[in-house]
């Protein structure tokens, strides 16, 4: 579920930044699949 967030904040424009305040661990690694 928190890569359909990711995602979704991705879209709206948001940064890494404002994601790691929702959940630090999950950005982490969806961020490594992302990179």
């Amino acid at each position: 579920m928190a890569g359909a967030i990711y995602g979704g904040l991705l879209d709206n424009g948001f940064g890494s930044d404002q994601i790691s305040v929702i959940d630090p661990s999950e950005t982490a690694q969806e961020h490594a699949k992302s990179a």
